[in-house]
């Protein structure tokens, strides 16, 4: 059964073509001590590492833009959650492409007990998978929890949080229970006003959304992204508001009743 997992598994990553997210090339086995086989995807190699080691040596590159082409609707329209969406899971390709990576981990969890007895390593909290400044509120709350498309869409304000603004999601917390203690609280991952302009914390304010149905989808805070992105798209879209409010405050009519009945 696990082996038939697995199989459909890295079948279902080698069928993934999007131009932002890393390809699968093929599988590789290191003997290691004790007749145990380390198993490894391989993918191919960036020269420019992560989203977060680019932006910190080019500071002056175009950050929103970057972001937005890190998270599309492809993953979630194939039903893939990718469960650990953050500064370190991005790459930059040769062309300055940001490629998702790791993206199979919530569905890839099991791959390494097929191989060997050495559970598989990643940056979990308790039984829960993903990375602590990254999670969203309701996998601390379930007794069993999973990665969703909105739990993505909550790490997804705090990606942009820290590539964009170069701030981590609760920036004061020194360990993980001091952030777990404040996402149960209902604390967001950064306040207005502080290191991060207006429009853009808006994106990130409605990505942290306490109710996890009320997040935005992906292909919207991209839309959104991009007007922020664009000056003259996002004050066109600014005017048309306004007037479209002026207009609904001019169907509004004061009606005054009479008591007396006149």
């Amino acid at each position: 059964m696990l082996l038939q997992r697995t199989k459909t598994e890295l079948k279902l990553w080698s069928s993934l073509h999007h131009k932002n997210i890393l390809s699968f090339i093929g599988v590789c086995f290191f003997p290691l001590r004790n007749q145990e086989t380390l198993f490894s995807l391989v993918s191919p190699w960036m020269n420019h590492g992560t989203i977060a080691e680019y932006v910190d040596k080019h500071p002056c590159v175009n950050r929103i833009s970057l972001v937005g082409g890190s998270i599309h609707g492809y993953l979630h329209s194939k039903w893939i959650v990718h469960g650990d969406l953050k500064g370190g899971n991005v790459l930059i390709t040769d062309d300055k492409r940001a490629v998702l990576c790791d993206f199979g981990l919530s569905r890839l969890e099991d791959l390494d007990t097929v191989f060997t007895n050495t559970p598989v390593q990643s940056t979990t909290t308790h039984n829960m998978r993903g990375t602590t400044r990254f999670m969203a509120p309701e996998l601390f709350k379930d007794e069993t929890p999973r990665p969703t498309q909105a739990g993505d869409m909550w790490a997804f304000g705090c990606f942009v949080l820290q590539i964009v603004c170069q701030t981590l999601p609760y920036a004061r917390c020194k360990n993980d229970p001091q952030i777990i203690y404040r996402i149960t609280n209902g604390e967001l991952p950064h306040t207005a006003g502080k290191g991060i302009e207006k429009d853009l914390f808006y994106v990130c304010f409605d990505c942290w959304c306490p109710d996890a149905l009320g997040r935005p989808s992906a292909a919207v805070v991209v839309s959104r992204l991009q007007a922020v992105n664009n000056p003259e798209l996002f004050d066109a879209s600014k005017k048309w508001f306004d007037v479209f409010t002026k207009y609904l405050d001019d169907l509004c009519v004061t009606v005054t009743i009479d008591p007396d009945g006149g």
